[in-house]
């Protein structure tokens, strides 16, 4: 994982009653003042965005994008910016390795609802991970701990999303088509407490990446993202912290998040 940059003892995490954790200010901040530039722990590319945004980074697609060739039989048409994020992509399980190409990919035979696709699409990602993991991966495992350990400060009290119960039935089928060689016995890669807690992290926590503005100023959500740090900051409509993120731009990594006081 990489490092977070941040300003010097300017944060503390702590536990907010009915809140779970979150950042809370240590010491005066002044206006303007950079407090962390992070980066995401998991990008997940909204299922209306794909071949729009290269699935690795989120970076808008050029004229010619390199494509997944294994997904040309679908309607997943999952591609990338460039040979580099095609090849990073299929490198790392949670990103479009072989196993998440062929869960992905057969999500397209069901009708599903646009949030439980969403849904399943991250949760398979997670579930992506667990595998890995469980095969020896390191970088995989230490994500899924930060991304677990995330989901169990939520509260008891919090409930799942409506599309909690769909999404679930999915991942299990997704699971087993893109397994089908293990038979019907085969363990689910998260518990159902698993995938109600991480529906609920992803809701409540990840930031909305939109894309570039379209006709009348209109602009749709390119993806989500997920960070070990930010995800903590306040998500308010009128936060006390403002976020910029930098997927298209050459200035920063794809997907840095800086988060000034105005």
């Amino acid at each position: 994982l990489e490092q977070m940059q941040m300003a010097d003892c300017c944060f503390e995490v702590r536990d907010i009653p009915g809140r779970g954790r979150g950042l809370v200010a240590s010491r005066d901040l002044q206006a303007g003042e950079e407090v962390l530039v992070d980066t995401p722990l998991l990008l997940t590319a909204a299922p209306e965005a794909l071949g729009a945004v290269c699935s690795t980074c989120l970076r808008r697609l050029g004229s010619e994008p390199d494509r997944c060739q294994a997904c040309s039989s679908t309607n997943h048409q999952v591609a990338f910016c460039s040979r580099s994020c095609a090849e990073a992509g299929a490198a790392q399980a949670h990103v479009h390795g072989p196993w998440l190409c062929r869960a992905q990919g057969s999500l397209q035979a069901w009708q599903l609802s646009a949030e439980a696709l969403a849904g399943t699409h991250f949760l398979l990602q997670v579930a992506a991970l667990r595998r890995a993991a469980a095969a020896g991966d390191g970088s995989a495992s230490d994500r899924l701990q930060v991304l677990i350990s995330l989901a169990g400060y939520i509260p008891a009290t919090v409930p799942p999303p409506a599309h909690a119960e769909e999404a679930n039935t999915a991942v299990r089928l997704a699971q087993h088509s893109a397994d089908p060689a293990t038979g019907a016995r085969m363990d689910p890669l998260l518990t159902d407490q698993e995938i109600a807690r991480l529906l609920i992290l992803e809701q409540q926590t990840a930031y909305g990446i939109m894309a570039a503005s379209a006709e009348a100023g209109r602009r749709r959500v390119r993806g989500g993202a997920l960070y070990a740090t930010a995800s903590l900051l306040n998500h308010e409509c009128l936060p006390n912290v403002a976020r910029f993120d930098d997927f298209d731009g050459a200035a920063a990594a794809p997907g840095n998040t800086v988060a000034p006081f105005p």
